[in-house]
């Protein structure tokens, strides 16, 4: 009864959310440099939200901050489109050097970016899909699709925000370097916050799995300097062609935003969310009141963090009792919960870094796990549409003491990657990419039919990459 309860209160707060309503790359749109290439200027749009000081994202949402607060002022489309080849040192992520040698892959993808801004809403869209094709029988080939959304609609004292992240891929998203380590779409502005969407951050082997996350989020303005933000929130991550471990998770959050200056402001709130695991009656509920600060330093840098204790209940059935038994038993636990990102822009140089650290659905392989997530990016604009950028990753995870296992597995998976481009002219551009997956644990860990503690995996793509520049809408 107390399960069921939990869920029908997520739900019911993502009802009252919608009810008003009727109807994570950060590349800005560049302007031409050539203005005599004939094409009318895109046309500007007054800011959505009116009459306040406050951010359009605000600190006790379900997004991370932009760096300058929403700063889109055009109505835009920009198609995209790769074709990649890549030598793969271990295609089926097998342990202990167990590899194949070499696998090739030949990639390609398509995709657009859509923003569009008018006096009362604020669009942005970013959609990516492709295949992957090994030239090994013994490795089967992949489909990828990644779609990230955004819609803000502003009133007089409110807003309401709808936000999306999905993907299906042939293996974790985190740090995935099938399509040339380029395969993510352009994100809206202020993408989803790592708390809110299912973790990815452990190596299982190769096979078509699906992630979504989906946030409503209400902010109400009391006055210039204050607001009230409720969020309501449903995720899942379901594998199609393994046995990993599928669940979805429901988060209620709720919090009091106060912008004490220009460029400082705190937030206090409270997160409760619920993890269900699928054809195990297992679950785990999350409690967890914080603290968060956010400081604009400059138009280029921002700063935001959020700190506080998180009380965990784990629910697991009792000993000899059958997976799908309403029998069980209960334990709590006590951890501390941060969540901290700083992002800096400087003309054509973007810089990200990130950490998060709190309760995680275990990523499919583990029944619950303390995750420790780093993530880093470096990014150089080469020219009006094409970049170039190193990208970074580690992740740890602890597995809490849920099931009924003799000792506690940890998980240490980290990537790094760089990829280089040539520019053919203003929309054209020759890409080379190299990255480097490498995870170990305390417990050897199975990846399809071998076994082992550390798994290491090399990937070299090089391409070809088309970014039409921003067209009017």
């Amino acid at each position: 009864m107390f399960v069921r309860n939990n869920w029908i209160l997520a739900g019911f707060c993502m009802v009252l959310l919608l009810a008003p309503v009727a109807p994570g790359q950060e590349n800005q749109p560049q302007q031409p440099e050539d203005q005599n290439q004939g094409a009318p200027p895109i046309p500007a749009y007054r800011a959505p939200v009116q009459g306040t000081t406050t951010s359009s994202t605000p600190l006790a949402g379900a997004q991370y901050l932009p760096v300058g607060g929403t700063d889109l002022t055009h109505s835009y489309w920009q198609p995209r489109f790769d074709l990649f080849g890549t030598f793969d040192t271990n295609p089926l992520q097998s342990p202990n050097g167990n590899e194949k040698n070499w696998t090739t892959w030949a990639a390609f993808d398509a995709g657009v970016d859509i923003h569009r801004i008018s006096p009362t809403s604020e669009l942005a869209l970013g959609y990516l899909g492709g295949a992957m094709h090994s030239s090994d029988n013994a490795v089967e080939n992949g489909i990828v699709q990644a779609l990230n959304f955004s819609d803000t609609f502003s009133f007089r004292r409110a807003s309401i925000s709808l936000l999306d992240q999905l993907t299906y891929l042939p293996e974790q998203a985190f740090g995935f370097g099938g399509l040339g380590a380029l395969w993510q779409p352009v994100s809206p502005a202020g993408t989803l916050s790592t708390a809110f969407v299912p973790g990815q951050y452990i190596l299982g082997g190769r096979g078509q799995n699906l992630m979504n996350a989906f946030a409503t989020q209400a902010t109400f303005y009391r006055t210039r300097r204050s607001s009230l933000t409720l969020v309501g929130a449903y995720s899942l991550l379901h594998f199609f062609d393994s046995s990993q471990l599928d669940y979805r998770e429901a988060i209620a959050q709720a919090g009091y935003n106060y912008q004490i200056s220009e460029r400082n402001t705190i937030a206090l709130l409270y997160t409760f969310s619920a993890v269900r695991y699928r054809n195990v009656n297992q679950s785990i509920d999350a409690h967890t009141p914080q603290f968060s600060f956010a400081r604009q330093v400059s138009d280029q840098l921002s700063f935001q963090i959020s700190a506080g204790p998180q009380f965990a209940i784990y629910r697991i059935p009792t000993p000899n009792s059958s997976p799908l038994t309403s029998g069980t038993t209960n334990s709590t636990d006590l951890y501390w919960y941060l969540n901290t990102a700083t992002t800096y822009h400087l003309r054509r140089l973007a810089l990200g870094l990130a950490y998060s650290r709190g309760v995680n659905g275990g990523s499919g392989v583990l029944q619950g796990s303390i995750a420790d997530v780093v993530t880093g990016s470096v990014t150089r604009q080469m020219s009006r549409t094409l970049s170039s950028g190193i990208t970074a990753g580690y992740a740890r995870n602890y597995g809490l003491t849920v099931q009924a296992t003799p000792k506690t597995q940890t998980y240490g998976y980290w990537f790094t990657g760089i990829n280089l481009t040539r520019p053919i002219g203003s929309t054209l551009g020759f890409t080379f990419s190299y990255q480097l997956q490498y995870q170990s644990s305390n417990a050897a860990f199975c990846a399809g039919a071998t076994c082992g503690t550390n798994v290491i995996r090399n990937l070299i793509s090089v391409g070809i990459n088309w970014r039409e520049r921003p067209l009017m809408l």
